[in-house]
C-alpha cells in the first residue's frame, strides 16, 4: 500500500518541474495628469488607443513607443499613425525590458505639484489596470497609485489603479522599476495623433512630452502549480511517519 501511495505522490509531482512559460502581452499603456495620490487633475491622458468616437478628444493625445534609447533623436517607433495601428501587444519574456515614451506636448508650465500616473494593461484586460505608478516633475518619487479616480483607458474618471508595481500575470511576475515623463523638453518627432512615419516628419503643431519605463519580468510558479508541490510534499511526510 505505501509503495503504491508513493509511486502516486512520484507521479503527481513529475509535471512540476519545469512548468511551461507563457509570455504576457503588454495590450494597452496610458499616461494622465494626476496629484501625487494618482487622484486625476487636470484630465491629459496619452493613450495607445488610436482614433475613436470624438477624434481629437479634448485632453487626450496618442502616445507612442519605442525600444530606442532616449538618446537617440530618430527613435524608432513600435506603433504609429491613429488607428488599428497604434494599438500594442508586445510579448513580455523573462529579463528587462526598456520601452520609450512620446506624447504630444500641450504647452505651458505645471503646478509644481503636477504628478503624472502610468498605467499598463496585460494580456486584453481593460476593465482595470495590472501595473500602476505615479511619478513628479523631476521623475526622482515613483510610487504605486491606488486612487480611486484614475483614468480609464479612454479617459473617464472614476476608475480604480491598480495599487501595486507589480502584477502576477499567468507565471510571470512583472514589475515596474523605472518612469519618467518630461514635460520640459525640447523634443519634436510626434504629431499629436500621427507617429514620425514619412508623410509626417519632424513632429508638428509643439513640443512633445517624453519619457520612459523599465519592466522587470520573471517567471514564478503558478498557483495550481505551487499546490500540487505542496500536496505531494505533505503525501510524502505522511509516507514517511506511517513506514515502519
Amino acid at each position: 500500500m505505501i509503495r503504491k501511495l508513493t509511486s502516486c505522490l512520484v507521479a503527481m509531482s513529475l509535471p512540476l518541474t519545469p512548468w511551461a512559460a507563457v509570455a504576457a502581452s503588454l495590450t494597452d499603456v496610458t499616461v494622465f495628469s494626476s496629484n501625487s495620490e494618482g487622484n486625476n487633475w487636470n484630465s491629459l491622458i496619452w493613450n495607445t488607443q488610436g482614433a475613436d468616437t470624438d477624434t481629437p478628444a479634448p485632453g487626450r493625445w496618442n502616445l507612442y513607443l519605442s525600444e530606442d534609447p532616449l538618446s537617440d533623436t530618430t527613435p524608432l517607433f513600435i506603433n504609429g499613425y491613429n488607428d488599428s495601428r497604434t494599438r500594442i501587444a508586445l510579448p513580455l519574456g523573462p529579463g528587462t525590458r526598456t520601452f520609450s515614451i512620446y506624447g504630444n506636448g500641450v504647452g505651458g508650465a505645471f503646478d509644481p505639484l503636477q504628478h503624472f500616473v502610468l498605467n499598463l494593461y496585460f494580456d486584453g484586460a481593460q476593465s482595470g489596470p495590472g501595473i500602476s505608478g505615479v511619478q513628479n516633475l523631476n521623475n526622482n518619487g515613483l510610487a504605486a497609485a491606488a486612487h480611486p479616480n484614475g483614468l480609464d483607458i479612454f479617459g473617464n474618471s472614476g476608475h480604480q489603479e491598480a495599487g501595486s508595481l507589480s502584477a502576477s500575470v499567468g507565471n510571470q511576475l512583472i514589475t515596474l522599476t523605472a518612469f519618467s515623463w518630461s514635460t520640459d523638453g525640447q523634443r519634436d518627432v510626434v504629431w499629436p495623433h500621427w507617429a514620425n512615419h514619412p508623410d509626417y516628419t519632424n513632429g508638428g503643431a509643439g513640443l512633445d512630452y517624453y519619457g520612459s519605463f523599465a519592466l522587470s519580468v520573471r517567471s514564478v510558479a503558478e498557483p495550481e502549480t505551487v499546490a500540487l508541490l505542496g500536496l505531494g510534499l505533505a503525501g510524502f511526510a505522511a509516507v514517511r511517519r506511517r513506514k515502519p
